[in-house]
C-alpha cells in the first residue's frame, strides 16, 4: 500500500510512501511515476518536504525533496536531493554528508588557548571565540578539535536553499557529539551534476 507522505497540489505533484517498507518513496507527477531510494523514517517522525526552484540556474525547475534521514541523542539531519525532469527520465541527486562535511571541514579552524580555557573557531576572516569556562568545561587534558556535527537542516527560499551544519568540539573531557558551541550556514550551489558550497557564515549554535 501506498500513503501520501508530501504534496504540492497546485503543482499536481505528490510523494508516497510504501507500507512495509525502512526506506524508498514514490514520486507522481501528473500522470508520472518514479520511484527513489529515499530515506525519510526515524523514530522522531518528520515529514519530507517538496519544493520547486531553478535551482541549478538553467530556466527549467527542479524539484528539491527534503528527508528527514536520522535522529537521536545529538543528531537530527534532513538530507536533501534535488530531482531532474530529463526527456530520458527522471534523476535525483542528493547531497551526500561525506561531500559537505570535507567542503566545510576544511574550512574551519580551531585553536586552544590554555591560559583562559578559551577555543577559537575560524571560518576565513570570521572568529568565534567558546569560553570553555563558562560553559562548564575544565581545561582539556589533551587536542581540541572541531567537527562538523550531526544537526544538519535545509531552507528553500524561491530558487536559493541554505544548509545550517552545527560545529561540535571534541577533547578528552568533552564528549563526542554532545557539545555544539557554533553552526555554519551557507547557501547550497547545485549546477545540475554535483552540489557545493558558498557565502559560508560562522554564529553561535542557537537549537531549534
Amino acid at each position: 500500500p501506498l500513503y501520501l507522505i508530501a504534496q504540492l497540489p497546485d503543482s499536481d505533484t505528490w510523494l508516497y510512501g510504501m507500507g512495509g517498507k525502512e526506506s524508498g518513496v514514490i514520486l507522481r507527477v501528473g500522470e508520472n511515476w518514479k520511484y527513489f531510494d529515499l530515506s525519510y523514517r526515524t523514530v522522531r517522525v518528520a515529514l519530507p518536504q517538496m519544493y520547486y526552484g531553478d535551482f541549478d540556474g538553467d530556466m527549467d525547475l527542479e524539484l528539491a525533496i527534503l528527508t528527514y534521514s536520522a535522529s537521536g541523542t545529538g543528531v537530527s539531519i534532513w538530507t536533501l536531493s534535488i530531482v531532474e525532469f530529463e526527456d530520458t527520465g527522471w534523476t535525483a541527486l542528493t547531497f551526500q554528508d561525506a561531500d559537505y562535511k570535507a567542503i566545510l571541514e576544511q574550512s574551519v579552524l580551531c585553536s586552544y588557548d590554555a591560559a583562559t580555557n578559551i577555543v577559537t573557531l575560524q571560518l576565513g576572516e570570521q572568529t568565534l571565540p567558546v569560553d570553555l569556562t563558562a560553559l562548564g568545561y575544565d581545561a582539556p587534558t589533551g587536542p581540541v578539535e572541531s567537527y562538523v556535527g550531526q544537526i544538519v537542516s535545509f531552507q528553500v527560499d524561491g530558487d536559493t536553499i541554505i544548509g545550517r551544519f552545527v560545529v561540535g568540539l571534541n577533547a578528552p573531557n568533552i564528549p563526542y557529539a554532545t557539545f555544539y558551541p557554533a553552526e555554519i550556514h551557507a547557501n547550497v550551489l547545485y549546477t545540475g551534476t554535483s552540489f557545493g558550497l558558498g557565502d559560508l557564515t560562522l554564529t553561535t549554535y542557537t537549537a531549534e
